[in-house]
C-alpha cells in the first residue's frame, strides 16, 4: 500500500519560488549565497541587540538572558533541522533552505530583543 503525502515548502518559500531580495533566475549557488548573505544581516543585528541589552543588565539578569539565549540557539537549530531535515538528506537547495529557516527566526529573535530594548526605553505598554 502506498500512502502519498502532501509536503508544504518550507515556510520561507510557501508564497513565491523566489527569494525576496535576491535576483531572480539565478543559479542554486547564486540563491544559496543571497540566503546565507541574509542571514548574516539577520545575525549580525542579532548580536548587537543581545550585546546593547546585556549591557543595561545587571549580573543575575545578564545570567537569565545568556541561558535564554543559548536555550533560542538550541530551538533555532532544532527547528530548522526538523523543517529542512538533515544536510545529508537533501540536495543543493539545502544550503538555502537552512540559512533562510535561521534567517527568519533570528528576525523574529531581533523583534523580541527589540522589544526588550523598548520596554527598557519608553517603558513597557500595558
Amino acid at each position: 500500500l502506498l500512502v502519498a503525502g502532501t509536503f508544504a515548502l518550507p515556510p520561507a518559500l510557501a508564497d513565491d519560488n523566489r527569494i525576496a531580495g535576491c535576483p531572480s533566475g539565478g543559479t542554486q549557488a547564486d540563491l544559496n549565497q543571497c540566503a546565507s548573505a541574509q542571514l548574516k544581516k539577520s545575525d549580525v543585528e542579532l548580536n548587537r541587540l543581545y550585546k546593547s541589552q546585556m549591557s543595561y543588565l545587571g549580573a543575575e539578569s545578564k545570567s537569565r538572558l545568556q541561558a535564554a539565549q543559548r536555550a533560542w540557539i538550541a530551538y533555532r537549530d532544532a527547528t530548522c533541522l526538523y523543517e529542512n531535515g538533515p544536510r545529508e538528506e537533501s540536495g543543493s537547495i539545502w544550503p538555502m533552505q537552512e540559512a533562510l529557516c535561521h534567517a527568519r527566526l533570528t528576525k523574529e529573535r531581533n523583534a523580541i530583543l527589540s522589544a526588550y530594548a523598548a520596554c527598557r526605553a519608553d517603558g513597557c505598554p500595558n
